[in-house]
């Protein structure tokens, strides 16, 4: 495995598509960019308004300087912690299957009625305030909220809501880590990069589908990796890509080994198919089980597509991956790792790892060294 100072992107200070890198955002860090576009959108606001303004600013900007500042973080960190609290809540399991139009539509509603009532609270604390706290805070913000720029600044906040929604919707869809490296053009010439790759392969998918019918099937799918989203958020992963039934995530070599999160995602998926197992059980009638190959090592990626693009991942280490979860049915057991991922886990207690020795995997020639991680066995 390559040493991590030779890597081109630890040179400029950060790997590229690292922030966050998840299908859904980890909520401090949606958090803190709500908070900060809401306040960069109303800071552009009150510079068009300025801008525009063929009298004198208002008195109170004036007066006090530091108001208008005072009031766009204020305002900034209202707006943006509500626009998260309304993502936050489309993502729950019960809403995200909605279509992307009633989604928008929701957090237009809300950020409307937000500056309405924004704008309603400061009128009514300038009032009480009196006219001798000209300056303040309150005074600022009727201002910039005031009645006579009603009909822009709603246009302003439906097109920002539309904007940002769009734009954290189409993240999603595509992945953080794609949408963030294609817009920078980082992968327009093939590199050298140290991955960890976990192949996720529904267990019985076979039975579950003539059990199913097609469309059941398809819908067990869709809320299987629905499910699968909370689990690789909260172990750091990166979804790579959804083949069929079969789902590919990826880490940095540091991230997957922090605390095991390339091997313990499966058991904390396993937690949440089991929180949700009235659903399954209703719906399918049986709660589903997944297996999984992780290996280690270095990859060529590159973006590729015109009018589709996409960052692939070129490699013998995804086949042998691939290769190696396919021995799960063979062993009896869930999740099989290489050589390569076992010296990057840590020596932890409770992570119990079993010998398997080496079994040549098809399609390879060779013989490559696997080992097994957790006592459950594979459940048909």
């Amino acid at each position: 495995m390559t040493d991590r100072s030779s890597h081109p992107a630890d040179e400029a200070g950060a790997r590229p598509g690292r922030a966050g890198g998840n299908q859904r955002l980890a909520v401090p860090t949606e958090l803190l960019r709500a908070i900060g576009a809401w306040t960069a959108a109303l800071a552009l606001y009150l510079l068009i308004l300025v801008m525009g303004r063929k009298g004198p600013l208002p008195a109170s900007w004036g007066t006090h300087p530091a108001s208008a500042a005072l009031m766009l973080g204020a305002l900034g960190v209202l707006w943006g912690g509500l626009f998260a609290a309304v993502n936050r809540w489309s993502d729950r399991p019960q809403v995200r299957s909605r279509s992307f139009v009633f989604l928008l539509g929701v957090k237009l509603a809300v950020m409307l009625l937000a500056r309405a009532l924004t704008a309603r609270a400061s009128s009514l604390a300038n009032v009480a305030l009196g006219a001798q706290q000209a300056g303040t805070w309150s005074s600022s913000s009727v201002e910039f909220l005031g009645s006579g720029r009603v009909v822009p600044l709603l246009l302003y906040v439906g097109v920002v809501t539309l904007v940002l929604g769009f734009a954290r919707q189409v993240s999603i869809m595509v992945g953080p880590r794609v949408l963030r490296n294609v817009m920078l053009g980082y992968y327009r010439r093939p590199r050298a990069e140290e991955r960890v790759f976990l192949f996720l392969d529904l267990n019985g998918s076979t039975r579950h589908a003539e059990r199913l019918g097609h469309e059941r099937y398809c819908r067990l799918i869709q809320d299987c990796f629905r499910d699968l989203t909370e689990a690789a958020v909260r172990h750091d992963a990166e979804i790579y890509q959804y083949v069929g039934d079969e789902a590919v995530l990826t880490w940095w070599p540091e991230a997957a080994a922090r605390d095991g999160n390339c091997v313990r995602v499966l058991a904390d998926f396993d937690r949440t198919l089991d929180e949700r197992a009235a659903h399954y059980l209703s719906e399918y009638g049986e709660v589903p089980r997944f297996k999984a190959g992780v290996n280690a090592g270095v990859v060529m990626a590159a973006e590729i597509g015109v009018v589709k693009r996409d960052i692939v991942y070129l490699s013998e280490v995804l086949h042998i991956a691939a290769r190696i979860q396919s021995q799960c049915n063979p062993l009896g057991r869930r999740l099989l790792i290489s050589r390569a991922v076992r010296e990057l886990l840590p020596a932890t207690p409770d992570l119990a790892i079993e010998a398997i020795g080496e079994v040549e995997l098809r399609g390879r020639g060779g013989r490559v060294e696997i080992f097994a991680v957790g006592p459950a066995p594979l459940r048909a």
